[in-house]
């Protein structure tokens, strides 16, 4: 989890979980997005998990059968974003989920975790 130094900790502050497509990873979602300096300047807080390594070594989310779970691993990803989302215990005023390719099938095919509005 990412938190501003602009964000004020008695302030309740928007907060967007955001997926990667298959192949890639937080980090590089981080970085192409410019998270960093985009939420310092408006001033929200932010999550980039990884997803699953497959046999090939690229990550992915267990979103659909078509994608991207090819090796069949027995995976629960709603079950790891929820948890992902209490290891942050926030007090967030919104709550946003937004996905690239496989991220997005999984938030839209899962369902965003308890209490998310997906964007």
């Amino acid at each position: 989890m990412s938190v501003p130094h602009s964000v004020d900790p008695n302030v309740p502050a928007p907060f967007f979980l955001f997926l990667h497509g298959y192949g890639a990873s937080g980090a590089v979602f981080e970085k192409a997005l410019g998270l960093g300096a985009v939420a310092e300047s408006r001033k929200f807080i932010y999550a980039t998990p990884e997803g699953t390594p497959d046999g090939s070594g690229k990550k992915f989310w267990n979103a659909t059968d078509a994608c991207c779970n090819f090796d069949g691993a027995a995976l629960d990803d709603v079950a790891y974003l929820r948890a992902v989302l209490a290891r942050c215990r926030l007090q967030a005023q919104d709550r946003s989920q937004a996905g690239v390719r496989d991220g997005v099938f999984q938030r839209r095919l899962h369902g965003a975790p308890a209490r998310l509005r997906v964007v």
